[in-house]
């Protein structure tokens, strides 16, 4: 049997066959909201374009601000290294400056001390009378 045949199948229930004037108008109503639907969903599509390109700057702009930040924070480590590295020598300089100053004040104490004893041992020296003539004498040449 083909398709074009007027008997039914027992298999198929019997279609009504619609006037054409039907066709013609749900066709057109049809056709008009499709056209519809179709110009609402380009509208959409370009919006979520623009807006996924929004997105991609967005992006784009924080990735370069990662960066920056990156690079700052490079930049910053490195500053302390260094002046972690210069707290560093002065406290060594200070440590020496230190033991110096102990070192310079033992000399000190000790020279002090060695002054004294000097002072002790010339007061008990006792010197002879000089002649004040020849002194006179010699500076008077």
């Amino acid at each position: 049997m083909n398709a074009g045949s007027s008997t039914s199948r027992p298999d198929r229930p019997h279609r009504r066959r619609l006037p054409p004037e039907h066709f013609g108008t749900s066709s057109k109503t049809l056709i008009t909201t499709s056209t519809s639907e179709v110009e609402n969903g380009v509208g959409l599509v370009r919006s979520t374009g623009d807006a996924l390109e929004d997105i991609e700057m967005k992006v784009i702009q924080v990735n370069e601000l990662v960066e920056t930040i990156a690079t700052a924070a490079r930049e910053q480590a490195t500053g302390l290294q260094e002046v972690n590295s210069a707290i560093n020598q002065m406290d060594q300089m200070t440590r020496q400056n230190a033991a110096m100053a102990e070192e310079t004040a033992a000399t000190g104490s000790m020279l002090a001390g060695e002054a004294s004893n000097l002072q002790g041992q010339l007061s008990r020296l006792r010197l002879a009378p000089r002649d004040h003539r020849t002194v006179q004498t010699r500076s008077a040449a």
